[in-house]
């Protein structure tokens, strides 16, 4: 049973990240999410946790899976949510320095090798489902 929630939120094809400043190793860009606490479910837990880091609204749509972290060990579940509302500020100061909107791509460059593989595919779904820009003239 998961103890930690990991919440992927996208508004008009990015998708919400936090820096954290409380990793030994320095900065680095997550996803919202933390502990499941008693009694609250997954989802609700997905919800409150993006809302307490980053202020924004959201509502958990589907479950991607869980694993044991290969750094953490902790046992996570990973949840789509549906952007309700909001912009993403920093609301938990002594964890993060910023939260914002980061495109696909971005975060397949960034974080690939760490990242949950049916969060990789859920990404790679999104990102070709966006329509290509395109320069007029």
């Amino acid at each position: 049973m998961p103890d930690v929630v990991v919440a992927l939120v996208e508004r008009d094809g990015k998708f919400l990240m936090v820096r954290r400043l409380d990793d030994p190793a320095g900065p680095r860009w997550v996803f919202p999410g933390g502990r499941i606490e008693a009694p609250e479910s997954e989802s609700a837990a997905s919800a409150r946790e993006v809302f307490e880091e980053t202020g924004v609204h959201c509502r958990p749509r589907l479950r991607l899976g869980d694993r044991q972290h290969p750094r953490t060990a902790a046992r996570i579940a990973y949840w789509v949510c549906d952007y309700e509302g909001g912009e993403p500020a920093v609301r938990e100061p002594d964890r993060f320095d910023r939260a914002e909107w980061m495109e696909a791509q971005w975060i397949h460059r960034t974080l690939d090798p760490e990242l949950f593989p049916p969060l990789r595919a859920y990404l790679n779904d999104r990102e070709r489902q966006q329509p290509i820009a395109t320069r007029a003239g």
